[in-house]
């Protein structure tokens, strides 16, 4: 009977220090994970500090001069035609007023948005691929910036 006692202790033993073992991995598993994801957070804050600031201190002023110089140049265009209207002695029809879209004069870029979206998606938590792609994306965006840019010169030397 006392070797019934002894072995029940030391199986109930065994199994106790099987369980404190199983709980040990489980935890190491659980603060790899945690420490996993904390990087990865870290390395998307990254990120989304430095798209905001190519925005803010980039992208936004480039859009706001761009607008600026189209509405200079469609003033100038409209004063010139009215002054061709004038020598050529034709009435000029009235100039419409700015009526507010339904888009706010938005291009409807949903499929870039998702071209974005996918991209964001396929990366993998490696934040020097997440560097590249953020890269990438601000240079995209760089480059479509200047020949909007391009294109507002063009149709500035038009106008003139």
């Amino acid at each position: 009977t006392l070797n019934k006692v002894g072995d029940t202790l030391e199986l109930k033993l065994s199994s106790s220090a099987k369980e404190t073992e199983e709980h040990k991995t489980k935890r190491l598993a659980a603060k790899h994970e945690l420490l996993t994801v904390l990087r990865t957070l870290e390395a998307e804050r990254e990120v989304s500090a430095r798209l905001r600031d190519s925005i803010k201190f980039t992208f936004t002023p480039k859009a706001l001069s761009q607008q600026q110089l189209l509405n200079e140049t469609v003033d100038d265009f409209e004063s010139q035609l009215i002054k061709l209207s004038g020598r050529l002695g034709k009435s000029m029809p009235p100039i419409p007023t700015e009526e507010p879209s339904s888009n706010n004069g938005d291009i409807d870029d949903t499929e870039e948005e998702d071209d974005w979206v996918d991209t964001m998606m396929d990366t993998d938590n490696d934040s020097s691929l997440v560097d590249t792609d953020t890269h990438r994306l601000i240079e995209k965006l760089n480059r479509e910036t200047q020949q909007v840019s391009k294109c507002i010169m063009a149709l500035v030397n038009g106008v003139e």
